[in-house]
């Protein structure tokens, strides 16, 4: 025979085996499909979960999964719940039976926002109906769903940011995850939010907009004036976000510096935070720094000495400093903590302390 004619003969052969096996496979999935809609409940387990393992090829399966979801044994439920996420978009049919699972608070609720979120746009407006649903659950669902579409969600930044306002916590944690995941997109209407009335909406805001991070140059105006707030929270919110943004500027340093000295511990702590997330652009604030170790306030103190020690060998210029705040310190909190800036900042700092009354104990 020719080589043409062997050639020929091959082809066909593949063509057989793919034949064969596709007869097959489709075999196996009309048995998978029979088992979850009227086996035992293992054999339902079993099929909910083999159809899981296929990904997108289970779409044929989509109508037996949407009705499993209707099962009486949990484990059917989440197997076939996951499989339709694994679909995706072409499991649109499931929705509204996804809508039911969200007043679910454990794993069926989960699973049912996450699968939403794989289904992706064409449930926004049902899941923006729910974010202003009686039951707290179904709306917290409902903005993570949104969440995990990203920034395919964009159209529903508007009532993601009404969420802010929640009277539940879960629903407004969930909204500020959801426009975190959504991106830069949501940031315009953010950076409005930042001068609401409502104390608890700036906080969100901002906490969202330190999530998304990146160069956010038209909300920094708005959280340096949030740093003065007379909130705590916001204050701390403010300088959290402030520290997390890309272009750090000296105007920011200082109003770090400035809020190592704020009345409040919570404020302090973020002051620290944001110092240590911007190094080395924050040594510039060593000098303001130091000044607060003379403070009579001895939270201040620690925060400052604290703020030092996490800038590390950079900051060997306070030394002299802490060495003599460390003799003028009675409470022994605040000795240890100036004790572990001095660690921090290197080895010239714990030869130092040899010479301190404190000395033995430091080392």
């Amino acid at each position: 025979m020719k080589p043409i004619g062997l050639f020929l003969l091959f082809l066909e052969f593949l063509f057989l085996v793919r034949l064969s096996s596709a007869d097959e496979a489709g075999q196996v999935m009309v048995e998978l499909v029979k088992q979850l809609e009227v086996g035992e409940r293992d054999a339902r387990r079993d099929a909910a979960y083999e159809l899981n393992q296929m990904g997108a090829k289970a779409v044929i399966a989509a109508p037996a999964l949407i009705k499993a979801l209707h099962d009486p044994d949990p484990q059917v439920v989440w197997w076939s719940t996951s499989a339709l996420a694994k679909i995706g978009p072409q499991a649109e049919a499931a929705i509204p039976q996804l809508l039911l699972g969200l007043k679910d608070n454990g794993q069926r609720g989960y699973r049912s926002a996450y699968t939403l979120g794989r289904i992706g746009p064409v449930g926004i407006p049902a899941l923006l109906e729910c974010l202003v649903a009686e039951d707290p659950f179904v709306r917290s669902g409902a903005a993570r769903a949104l969440g995990w579409m990203g920034s395919e969600a964009f159209p529903a930044v508007t009532k993601l940011i009404a969420a802010l306002g929640d009277e539940n916590e879960r629903v407004r944690n969930h909204a500020v995850e959801a426009l975190g995941r959504i991106g830069s997109g949501a940031l315009p209407a953010l950076v409005v939010v930042l001068n609401h009335e409502e104390t608890s909406l700036r906080c969100s805001a901002a906490r969202v907009i330190g999530q998304i991070g990146g160069t956010v140059e038209s909300a920094v105006p708005r959280l340096l004036k949030n740093v003065h707030h007379d909130e705590p929270a916001v204050r701390a919110s403010a300088v959290t976000a402030l520290g997390r943004l890309e272009g750090i500027s000296n105007e920011r340093i200082a109003a770090f510096v400035g809020a190592i000295g704020d009345e409040n511990d919570m404020v302090r702590r973020a002051a620290v935070t944001a110092l240590t997330e911007t190094r080395p652009h924050s040594e510039i604030a060593i000098p303001g720094l130091m000044q607060w170790l003379q403070h009579k306030d001895q939270g201040i103190v620690f925060s400052a000495a604290h703020a030092l020690g996490r800038m590390g060998p950079q900051a060997s210029e306070a030394i002299p400093r802490l060495l003599v705040t460390l003799k003028r310190t009675s409470q022994q909190e605040e000795n240890r903590s100036i004790v572990n800036a001095l660690r921090r900042i290197g080895a010239d700092s714990t030869v130092a302390l040899i010479d301190t009354k404190l000395g033995c104990w430091a080392i």
